[in-house]
Formats: C-alpha cells, structure tokens, sequence
C-alpha cells in the first residue's frame, strides 16, 4: 500500500555536512512478501552541481530481535479507507525515519550516496544494541523475484537499430530523482557523461516488492521502448532513447534500461494548475502549445502509424524552448477520465462498403463496463482500422485542448472544431490534420498577436 501522498513535506528534515536527507515516501507490501520501502532524497551540501540523489531503504521482518520497530511497521494491519488509521501508520513512518533511520543513514561515507544508481537499495535493520544498522543489495527474500525479471530481458546484441545509441553500464549512471508518473517509476538521472536524462529500467524496487502487481509497468516499459525506437523524429513527440541502459546477466549483457532526453519545463497540466488563472499564461503561448499537441499526435497517426493511448496535460512536457513534447507512450490503458464513448463501450469497427463511414457494434454481450485499467491496449481491438483510432483520439484531444482555454476564448473557426471533437458519432469528428491547421492558422493570425 502506498502512502496516499507520498510527496508531501513530511517536517523530517535532518541537515548536516556534507548530506541532508529528506523523507520522501514509503510504500507498504503485505501480499507478495512483507516489506516496507522507505525512499529517501539525499542533498549534497558541499557540491555545486548534482546536488541530490534518491535512495530506498527497505525494511522486512526481523527474526533476529524480538520487539523490532521494523517487524511491527511491516505486519501493521489497516484500513485502507479509514483515515484516522492511515495517518496513525504513516505517523509511526515517519517517527522511525526520524529516531533510527536517517541516523543510520548518517553513518554511511558520502561517497557511497553519491555514487547511488537506479538500482541502490539498502535494507535496514535493528542490531541486538537496539540501533539501526543497514547493508547494500537486495535481500535474499527478494532473489527469486529479481531472477524472474531479469531472465525476460533481451540481449543488447539482439536488438536491431538503425538509429543504435550508446550502451551504458546501469550502475555508472547516478539516480538524481524519483519521479511521481503514475503507472510505473522513473527517475532523473545523470550519464558519465554528466548529461541529464528521464530513466526507465527493470526491475524497480516496486518491481521487486510486488510482482504480481507490476505485470502492466513492464509491459509499458517494452511498449514504449519499441514504439520510440520506431518512431520518426518530430519536435513535438519525445525522441527515441538517448542511450540502452544495460547490466550483465550470467555472463551475458542484456537491456535493462532506457534514457530518454530530459525536458525541464515540467508538464503542462501542473504549469496550468500552479498559476491557478489561466490568464497568468498569455494566450498566444498556450495556442501554441494547443497546435503543437495536435501537430505531434498528427506525426504520430499519419507518419509514425501508431497512437498515444494517453493523452492528456500530463503527458505534454515543455523542452528548454517551451515548447510541447507529448510523452508517455506505454499505450496500456487510455485515458479514463476524457474516453471516447465508443472505446469505453468496448465497440468493434469496420469500415462501410463505400469507405466513407465507420461503422461501430457492440459484442452480444453488451458494454463493456470494465474500467479502461483493466483492459490490456484496448486501442488494439481496432489495430486494423487505424481511422477509428485517430477520431477516438481527436476526442481525448478535444477534451485536453478545452482546459487551456477560457469559455468563449478561442477563436470561432477553432471553436467549431473543439465541439466537433466531441461529438458522439465519430464520422462526425475532425480528422488530426484539420485540427492541427486551425489551431495553426490561429496561431499565425494577427489578431491572437494583437491579443
């Protein structure tokens, strides 16, 4: 079970030379095996640049000393929907964080820290004397999940790419950052080369902690891996890996890993959100974002002949420039919140005798009425009629575009093809490239400059 906010300032907060540790939030796994991770931001003092680091302290029973803080938080039963228990567990966390743990950890050489890679996990645990000691590695309840996932990785010298990048050895790239991406973890990272860059690799410590609940995050992470390796280049979608990430495996080395470029502008929807008016971001700027999401989810239908599956502010990141680069690429599951109604529904399609018109039936056995989580690629029902893929995501689009704008805000040719966006008979609907064309023309009108 996740801590419910796991990014919020826990108040533990221990400063010292040269490391300052930050609390970041726990995770609690009671079905696959009993162990709590603890992640950790650790802060450089004394460097100018690099400054911080993550790290996940994992704590699982212990057999050796009876009354052990660890094997209490670990066997603790409680109440998902009760809050008044979810806080007294996470306030028992943190108490342990703050008396055992982060002395602990000030007890390790800088260096060790400083060296940490997506794979740096300590497991802690309290000594006869009653102080909390730790030790590197996964631990050996943690060895059979670990080989499961590393025997399903595919040699680096199988993997054909015309476009091939560097391969890097996981453990000399440096974890800076755990990032909070829903679906699966990644971290921002630093090459030898000191380039900055968004990490995916296998296994993750969640990985590790609960397999049988991580089956879509590694589906995701082989998803988008080939999607991006296939994809043709365009300014607005996030570009294929910058380097492999790999790890040797009896003897052999295998991919368990990609880099992809970082984009520091953060994601459009937290930008929006943050300013809290969308009149604190001028309109001409949030019109060519809107034409530039259109634009790369255009390349990605007609050039790329794929789809996004997501889309949505969140999966759009501003690059150094502002501008709008659509991420995420998993394509598992769509976006629940904004669906067409006839993938919701679980429709199949062809297209009419003419070509004109999709045609849509619904399975004898009624809608589907599964949420979208729980249904693998449900774009891939339609894999043989990519139209009907392209309208559904013009509806998702439609409904992301609307949240940067203001009622009555948009111009009127632009107006016409955001409700069309929503329309619920889908030969009713704008194709991409039109979307892309009026956004633009308003973009480029003297009028929106004037505004």
């Amino acid at each position: 079970m996740a801590d419910p906010s796991p990014r919020e300032d826990s108040g533990v907060h221990h400063s010292g030379v040269p490391v300052d540790f930050r609390y970041s939030g726990h995770y609690l796994e009671q079905e696959d095996c009993e162990i709590l991770v603890i992640t950790f931001d650790c802060f450089f003092s004394v460097q100018t640049v690099g400054t911080q680091r993550v790290i996940h302290v994992l704590l699982k029973e212990n057999a050796v000393v009876a009354g052990a803080p660890e094997t209490e938080l670990v066997r603790w039963a409680f109440d998902d929907d009760d809050d008044t228990e979810l806080e007294a567990y996470r306030n028992a966390v943190k108490n342990l964080v703050n008396t055992h743990i982060i002395p602990a950890l000030k007890t390790l050489p800088p260096i060790a820290l400083l060296a940490a890679s997506p794979l740096s996990v300590l497991v802690a645990y309290t000594a006869p004397d009653r102080t909390m000691g730790s030790c590197p590695g996964i631990p050996d309840s943690l060895q059979d999940s670990e080989s499961m996932y590393l025997d399903r990785l595919p040699p680096i010298e199988s993997l054909q790419d015309i476009r091939a990048p560097r391969v890097i050895f996981i453990h000399d790239v440096v974890a800076l950052r755990l990032l909070d991406t829903g679906s699966r973890d990644a971290m921002r990272a630093l090459l030898p080369d000191s380039t900055t860059v968004l990490v995916h690799c296998i296994p993750t410590v969640m990985m590790l902690v609960a397999p049988s609940s991580t089956g879509a995050m590694v589906a995701g992470f082989f998803r988008e891996f080939d999607v991006l390796r296939s994809m043709p280049p365009h300014p607005n979608v996030i570009g294929p890996p910058v380097a492999y990430l790999s790890r040797v495996v009896q003897g052999q080395k295998v991919l368990c890993g990609y880099a992809l470029r970082w984009l520091p502008g953060g994601c459009i929807r937290d930008i929006v959100e943050e300013a809290g008016d969308l009149d604190m971001t001028p309109l001409p700027c949030r019109v060519k974002w809107a034409t530039q999401i259109a634009a790369g989810l255009h390349h990605i239908h007609s050039v790329g002949h794929t789809y996004h599956g997501d889309v949505k502010l969140d999966n759009v990141v501003l690059d150094e420039d502002d501008n709008a680069v659509l991420i995420d690429f998993e394509q598992g599951r769509a976006n629940e919140e904004a669906v067409a109604p006839e993938l919701k529904a679980g429709y199949s399609v062809e297209l009419s005798q003419d070509g004109r018109r999709l045609c849509y039936k619904l399975p004898a056995s009624g809608a589907d009425s599964r949420p979208l989580w729980q249904r693998k690629f449900p774009f891939n029902a339609w894999k043989d009629t990519s139209r009907a893929t392209e309208v559904a995501e013009v509806y998702t689009l439609g409904v992301a575009l609307r949240l940067l704008f203001r009622d009555g805000e948009a111009s009127s040719r632009v107006e016409k093809v955001l409700k069309r966006c929503a329309r619920a008979d889908p030969n009713e609907r704008p194709r991409l490239n039109e979307a892309k064309v009026v956004l633009g023309h308003w973009y480029n009108s003297s009028s929106l400059q004037i505004k």
